[in-house]
């Protein structure tokens, strides 16, 4: 019975937690307020007038432009940076091949610093680096370090002057790299940008293209809705396999504990013959199953949150968190209806009549 209810505990265990962070994972990615067009190469020329546009067929648009300019990683305090990170680094993509880098006056309210400073404005000599967090720990970087970019094919080394916290999921612009404005002035650049109306899409990207042809156009909406229609079904796939596993783990429970059901009615039957009431076995049993469930909650919970991370963060490639309210949830559930079920089970042997077992069995 213990191996059984432990398997089966930390099977439930594992899936509920993968399939808890698949379910924030859709409603974190797709929010409310995502955007509903993504604008790519801008020119710098058209920007101000597309916006002017933009802003005259819905005054309540709202849009967010930020400049754009292509780099190539080159080396890390003086080492190829081929050498630094390997093929299996989770952050391998920010160095490799072409790299879209942008600049602004201050940090964005979403992408805060976590570690260094912002620098201050004018140095038009210098490059400074503004890196996202978790790709700068996962690279090994640190605050100073000198990284070499291509840009235009001339190799540029810049000083890091901070880490921010960059989430890519609410699909906002956003940047793995970030220089400071003042030396980017000097370089080439289009713009990148995105809309959110209350006006239909394909309307207001309609009226753009008449005015613009040239400007180029991704309709977020749509697929927001495949993926958010994916990801329910892996959720629901995922809920469906937890509740096969709670199913066959409760008749595996029940079937243990019919096994032990002649070694109980002698139990019992001696607990009577000495003078032990109910309530005493019931106690007894009550202390017996804590014993037991209490261990296993120990193996079942590590078990299952270091399988479910490396799944989670390894194989999903997403951001592992743990609930501790869906933990206590799915342990007091399944310790209630286990132990309800042993009763049920054990409730024809609670006072088992004395003298028929003795002279008969």
């Amino acid at each position: 019975m213990t191996i059984s209810l432990g398997i089966g505990l930390t099977l439930l265990l594992t899936l509920s937690f993968v399939a808890n962070n698949l379910k924030k994972e859709i409603s974190d990615s797709i929010p409310s307020m995502a955007p509903d067009l993504f604008f790519v190469g801008i020119d710098r020329d058209i920007q101000g007038d597309l916006e002017s546009f933009v802003k005259g067929v819905d005054p309540n648009v709202e849009l967010e432009f930020s400049p754009m300019a292509s780099a190539t990683f080159v080396a890390l305090n003086g080492t190829p940076i081929e050498e630094v990170v390997s093929e299996g680094n989770r952050s391998a993509w920010v160095v490799r091949g072409d790299r879209r880098i942008s600049w602004s006056e201050k940090p964005k309210p979403d992408n805060p610093i976590i570690e260094g400073e912002w620098w201050e404005p004018g140095n038009e000599n210098e490059m400074f680096i503004s890196m996202d967090s978790r790709a700068a720990y996962d690279l090994g970087m640190k605050i100073d370090d000198k990284i070499t970019l291509n840009i235009l094919g001339r190799d540029v080394t810049g000083v890091v002057k901070n880490f921010r916290e960059v989430d890519y999921r609410d699909i906002s612009i956003n940047f793995a790299i970030i220089i400071n404005k003042a030396f980017a002035n000097k370089l080439p650049y289009e713009y990148v940008g995105t809309l959110k109306s209350d006006m239909p899409s394909s309307d207001i990207l309609a009226k753009i293209i008449d005015k613009f042809p040239n400007v180029s156009a991704i309709k977020i909406d749509r697929i927001l809705s495949q993926v958010s229609e994916v990801l329910s079904k892996v959720f629901i796939a995922v809920t469906a396999i937890s509740l096969i596993v709670i199913v066959i783990g409760l008749i595996v429970i029940v079937s243990a504990v019919l096994v032990q059901t002649t070694f109980r009615r002698y139990n019992n039957l001696i607990y009577k013959i000495v003078g032990v009431d109910f309530p005493t076995i019931l106690k007894s049993m009550t202390m017996e199953f804590a014993l037991i469930y209490g261990t296993l909650i120990i193996f079942a919970l590590t078990v299952a949150t270091l399988s479910s991370y490396l799944v989670v963060e390894n194989t999903l490639q997403l951001t592992w968190y743990f609930d501790l309210g869906l933990t206590f949830w799915i342990l007091g559930s399944t310790a209630l209806v286990s132990f309800v079920l042993i009763l049920m089970a054990n409730r024809s042997i609670f006072s088992p009549k004395v003298y028929p077992l003795i002279r008969n069995e």
